[in-house]
């Protein structure tokens, strides 16, 4: 498995303990969401460079991605504690299967 997607499954790893950790469905977990996205959109990105034959712009762009991982792993590891948010902002629910999956192609 590559490193990129092995770092990618112990964050899925890490959401399914964080929501498996606590049973209260009373008390919201902060996800790091626009990390995550970041980091769905670097994946992208590398593959959409890959495919035009574009390696050096692949190449930084997988640097890119290697950091915002880094940064979404850090913001995971903090978010054991409830969140203070906007009672109008949705929290959202992932499965950890569905993270797993999506990143495993």
């Amino acid at each position: 498995m590559d490193p990129i997607k092995k770092t990618t499954l112990r964050a899925a790893v890490l959401i399914h303990e964080q929501l498996a950790g606590d049973k209260r469905q009373d008390v919201p977990i902060c996800l790091p969401e626009y990390s995550w996205n970041k980091t769905q959109q670097l994946r992208h990105q590398i593959d959409l460079a890959s495919r035009r034959g574009w390696h050096g712009a692949a190449a930084r762009l997988t640097e890119d991605l290697a950091g915002a991982m880094d940064g979404c792993r850090r913001e995971l590891e903090n978010s054991s504690s409830p969140c203070l948010i906007a009672a109008e902002r949705p929290i959202p629910r992932l499965g950890w299967h569905s993270l797993v999956i999506a990143n495993l192609h």
